[in-house]
Parts: C-alpha cells; sequence; structure tokens
C-alpha cells in the first residue's frame, strides 16, 4: 500500500469505526459490530450469513491508490457474491478479485463456483483528492450441490418416472408394491 494511504489506528480509529456503523445506520445497512476491516480474516463463508466489510481511508494526495484484502475459506465448493459501495467520500472503486480472477463491477461481483479451500478477496480503487474515504460491502457463499447429491436426485427421479409409467399402465397407486 502506498505510504502517502493512511489508515486511522488508537483513538482515531475507534471513533472512525463508530462514524462508519452511525453512517452504515443513516443509510438502512445492517450497522453492528461485525463489520470486518482489511486484513481480517472472515473464515468460512460456506457457513456464515452474508458478512460484512468496510474500511475509512484518508488520502494525503490527490490520485492515490488504494487496495484492501480480506482472507476467507470455504469447506466445499461455492459460488462467491456480494457488492461493494462507497458511503462518503470521493474513493472511486475500480475492480474486485478473488486469488486471481478480476470482476470490474466492485458494486455486485459474482465469481461463480470456487472451490474448496484458502482464498483472498482483493478491493482495488483510487482516492481522487484529499480527503476522508469510506465504503461498505458485503461477500456470501452459496454451497453448490455435492456430485453424492445430484446422484441420489438422478435415482428419486428415475424411480418416481418408472412409478408414474406402472401407475399409468395399471391404473392404480399399487404400483410400487
Amino acid at each position: 500500500m502506498p505510504s502517502s494511504i493512511q489508515r486511522v489506528s488508537g483513538a482515531a480509529a475507534r471513533l472512525s469505526v463508530a462514524a462508519l456503523t452511525a453512517i452504515l445506520a443513516l443509510f438502512g445497512a445492517q450497522a453492528h459490530a461485525a463489520t470486518n476491516l482489511p486484513g481480517t480474516a472472515l473464515g468460512d463463508l460456506v457457513v456464515q450469513d452474508e458478512v460484512l466489510l468496510g474500511d475509512i481511508a484518508f488520502g494525503g494526495s490527490s490520485g492515490l491508490s488504494y487496495e484492501a484484502s480480506w482472507s476467507f475459506t470455504l469447506s466445499q465448493a461455492a459460488t462467491v457474491k456480494g457488492y461493494f459501495d462507497t458511503i462518503f467520500g470521493v474513493l472511486d472503486l475500480t475492480s474486485v478479485k478473488v486469488d486471481s480472477a478480476v470482476d470490474t463491477t466492485p458494486a455486485d461481483f459474482d465469481f461463480g463456483v470456487l472451490a474448496m479451500g484458502a482464498h483472498t478477496l482483493t478491493l482495488k480503487g483510487t482516492l481522487p483528492k484529499f480527503n476522508y474515504d469510506g465504503y461498505v460491502g458485503a461477500v456470501y457463499a452459496s454451497p453448490v450441490a455435492e456430485p453424492e447429491s445430484l446422484a441420489l436426485l438422478g435415482a428419486g427421479v428415475l424411480l418416481a418416472a418408472v412409478a408414474r409409467r406402472k401407475y399409468s399402465a395399471t391404473g392404480t397407486s399399487s404400483a410400487l408394491r
């Protein structure tokens, strides 16, 4: 991260997180203490609901690049989706990526199915002027069906088709006996 971009720390950080929480409440978002700042390990996204992300940054001069990352794991293959939005200031969010897959729409990203294991979510942008800038976002994962589940589903559909055929042929509901 360039040295001109400063993360607010100490007492100012507590004030900034409080301000971020108040702004989230003002804009109707889910405001609570679980807003994860950059550098946080988010844990297993498969077993969690939507995870909130956010930061307040201060740019010392115009045109600085901004980058923030969070680590997470998936206990099984899952689709990973989410969003980021600037809530104050002029931070220009330009891209978001998971590992090496880049999505250029941080406002609403979808990385499709990711494999089980450890991953890193990275947000990039620019601070176009000397200012405090803040953003919020969220990320969530939806597990995909395991191959065993799909096989069981296929067997159930096949059994239903056989039962229907027998029912049609005999006209009674005792086709499965």
